[in-house]
Formats: C-alpha cells, structure tokens, sequence
C-alpha cells in the first residue's frame, strides 16, 4: 500500500504543463524554426543536442501516415486510384528504406570526405526535413476532396511547395552537421545518389544470387526426395 501511495505522489508531482510545453517545442517549435534558421538550427541539433530522436522516429512515422492516406484516401481529382488493397507494411518500407539508405549513402560518402557528422545525426536530419512535408501534405489531403477542378492548382503549388522545403532542410542540414561549404556540399549529395545507386545494385546482386541458390537447392532437395521415394 506504502508502495502504491509512493507512485501515485509521483504521477501527482509530474509537471504535465511543463512536459507539454517541452514536446510542443520539440516537435512543432524547433522543427519550424529549422526553416527560417537553418544554419543555427541545425547547429543547435548538432553541438546543443536540441535534436531529439524520438522527433526523428515520430516524423518518419508521420511520413507513413501520409504515403498511406495519399494511397487510400486523396481527393478523386487527384487522379490517384484510392486502393483499397493498400499493404501499411509495404508501404512503411518505402519510406523507411529509402530514409535509411540515403543516410548509410550519405555517411559512407562523408566519411571519406572528412565529413563531421555521423551516421545518427545525417538519419536525424533527413528525418527533421520531413517535417514541413508532413504538416503541409495531411491537411492537404483533407482539403483535396473539397477542391474544385479549378482550385487544383493551388494543391499542386502547396505539395510543390512541400518537397521543395523538404530539399531546402536535407541541403542545409547536410552542409551544417558536415560542416562543409556550399560546392562541397553540393558534391557530397551527388556523390550521395551514386552511393545510393552502389547499394542497391549490391542488394539486386544479393538477391538475385540468395534466389539462384535457394532455387538450386530446393531443385537438389526435390531430386533427392523422388530418388529415395
């Protein structure tokens, strides 16, 4: 009983107001602010550790919400099938995946570069840059069934608008956490889409080869079962 009074005086000492108003800064404010200081915001994710994982983790989750709802729930003028048959799982994949091996490409090329950011930070900034994306897009979706055919420029020009803030934070969050200038930075990123290109031709091989073996055996495994039977 002495036990139980002890937690509940804990969860009653809790601050709940100021919890709150820590993950609204965390989640809302300090993403925001990346976009009107990018340089001194990711500097702060950087040597202030103001960047927060869970941040990170929550965005990329948002990102899988809204890949979802644009595949099941956009507005008929879209020109977008809403498929009833849409896999979550799957579709976690194609964000999370691509996430994943821009931020491997990124440090694999950095790393040879004397890039100064590391693999944790380059998956935290990528995942930051989501953040304008996300806000813009989910209440876009909600908008896009009530547009009419003319109003549907004003979607296209917003989502346009999305990816290009998207871009703009992964840009200056890479340059800021590397600590580069503008033309290496440049290089870097490019350099970055061929690593990309490197690893998924690696994984293609594997695949391919894990298939021909796996085929192998089980051709070997059948003849041996008829031999014997």
């Amino acid at each position: 009983m002495k036990s139980l009074n002890k937690v509940f005086r804990k969860i009653k000492s809790i601050d709940y107001v100021g919890l709150f108003k820590t993950f609204l800064n965390d989640v809302f404010i300090f993403p925001m602010r990346l976009l009107s200081h990018p340089i001194k915001g990711f500097d702060e994710l950087k040597n202030e550790k103001k960047g927060k994982m869970y941040v990170a983790i929550f965005y990329l989750f948002l990102m899988i919400v809204t890949q979802a709802l644009l595949a099941t729930n956009g507005g008929f003028l879209l020109g977008r099938p809403n498929d009833p048959n849409y896999n979550i799982l799957l579709g976690a994949l194609y964000v999370i995946v691509p996430v994943v091996l821009i931020s491997v490409g990124n440090w694999s090329i950095t790393a040879l570069l004397s890039g100064k950011g590391k693999i944790k930070e380059i998956f935290m900034v990528t995942c930051y840059a989501l953040a304008p994306y996300v806000l813009l897009m989910l209440p876009l979706i909600i908008i896009s069934h009530f547009l009419t055919l003319e109003e549907l420029s004003f979607y296209h020009a917003l989502a346009a608008l999305a990816v290009g803030l998207l871009i703009y934070l992964v840009f200056f969050g890479y340059m800021v956490i590397h600590e580069y200038g503008l033309l290496k930075n440049v290089i870097t990123i490019l350099l970055t889409f061929v690593a990309l290109a490197v690893i998924i031709f690696i994984g293609i091989l594997l695949l391919t080869l894990y298939q021909t073996v796996a085929g192998f055996i089980k051709a070997v495994y059948e003849e041996f079962i008829m031999r014997i039977s």
